[in-house]
């Protein structure tokens, strides 16, 4: 049995919505983008595209997803990543460092700066995780 939690959050600039489901099969936050994904999922809100927010692959924060300092860079300008679930199934894709909107009840707007990875590769059944690296 397979049970999901969701929320849509403001990504971006402009912010857009998106809707993310909660897992804690990994510790990185992650959505599918406008670029070609296999096994993805459709979605109820527009794919993500990013702007100019990609992690360098020599960034701390690209490290900290590798969880080393000894990994291989294909792409200079980029930070690629893949997390294995303990099923043997994955997530690969890009990371990015965007901006999300969190609006609390009390009427504050907060706008933080997070990595994401954006998905090209995922797990059947699920479309995101939710815990994010704060900038």
């Amino acid at each position: 049995i397979y049970r999901f939690y969701n929320v849509t959050l403001s990504i971006g600039h402009p912010p857009r919505p998106y809707f993310l489901d909660i897992d804690t099969g990994s510790d990185l936050t992650w959505l599918q983008c406008d670029a070609p994904c296999s096994r993805c999922s459709q979605t109820p809100h527009p794919l993500y595209r990013p702007s100019n927010d990609l992690v360098p692959c020599r960034h701390p924060m690209c490290a900290s997803v590798h969880q080393t300092d000894n990994y291989d860079c294909e792409v200079e300008h980029q930070c690629d990543y893949e997390v294995e679930y303990a099923d043997h199934y994955s997530s690969l894709g890009v990371l990015v460092n965007d901006v999300y909107v969190l609006n609390f009840t009390n009427g504050v707007q907060l706008k933080v700066r997070m990595a994401l990875g954006l998905v090209t590769l995922w797990h059947p059944f699920l479309a995101l995780m939710l815990y994010t690296t704060l900038n």
